[in-house]
């Protein structure tokens, strides 16, 4: 009888350390269940993170599109404006050589005038 209770002893003995194991290692899976949903928790930050970086980055290149196309058109702009002062200068040049050929005519008019002689 007495084997039987040191025998029945010694088994609610290891019941007892396997208990004990298993609640160590519930504590373990709870531990690392935890650290696993701060893990999640941090990787959806990072990706919230990196979506705004994106979003931010489709902006500046849609800014930056905008921008090209406006330099583009002043840079046509530009052209004309320089086109247009040519046609001006030329027709600066055209009117100074105008103006010396009626002066040219004038002289000439004037020395026709001067021939006659008003008594």
């Amino acid at each position: 009888m007495d084997n039987i209770q040191n025998v029945t002893h010694g088994a609610v003995q290891s019941i007892g350390g396997i208990a004990t194991v298993i609640n160590e290692v519930n504590d373990i899976i709870a531990s690392i269940s935890a650290a696993m949903e701060q893990q999640s928790i941090g990787t959806r930050e990072i990706t919230s993170n990196v979506s705004q970086a994106s979003e931010g980055l489709n902006q500046i290149n849609a800014h930056i599109m905008q921008s090209a196309t406006k330099a583009e058109s002043i840079s046509g702009d530009i052209t004309q404006v320089d086109q247009t002062a040519g046609r001006i200068s030329h027709g600066g040049s055209e009117l100074d050589q105008n103006a010396q050929e009626l002066l040219s005519l004038s002289n000439q008019l004037k020395t026709l005038v001067d021939r006659f002689v008003i008594d």
